[in-house]
């Protein structure tokens, strides 16, 4: 599987046409991971993917993408949504019950005393 990394710690365009961008850049990262004949200019294969999610906060993904809701979320509509940010276990487990960005929250990240954990949320 493969998880879209969607930070503000990354470089993203701004404005409405900018959103819209990141929304088609989002798209053609989707794409090229989950076609199993993507190969890059050096022959190495990258696609193949059976499972491509978006990881990411509720305030990171509405400045990256503005939110577009379903109608306007193309390819990653339905896509799996890793959700970091909880301070416990058991918010991380009730952190399962919110709405995706894409599609259903399938992991929440918890932070533990000396590392991050991920509980699996029950789909």
């Amino acid at each position: 599987a493969w998880w879209l990394d969607v930070e503000t710690v990354n470089t993203w365009e701004t404005g409405s046409s900018g959103l819209t961008n990141n929304v088609a850049d989002l798209e053609g990262m989707v794409a090229a991971f989950s076609n199993t004949t993507e190969v890059t200019a050096a022959g190495v294969h990258v696609g193949g993917a059976s499972t491509v999610g978006i990881y990411t906060t509720s305030a990171q993904w509405n400045q990256i993408t503005g939110n577009p809701g379903a109608a306007g979320l193309g390819k990653l509509a339905g896509l799996p949504d890793w959700i970091p940010g909880a301070r416990t276990l058991t918010a991380a487990q009730s952190n399962c019950s919110l709405k995706g960005f894409t599609g259903v929250v399938t992991i929440t990240q918890w932070f533990a005393k000396l590392y991050d954990a991920d509980y699996a949320c029950k789909v």
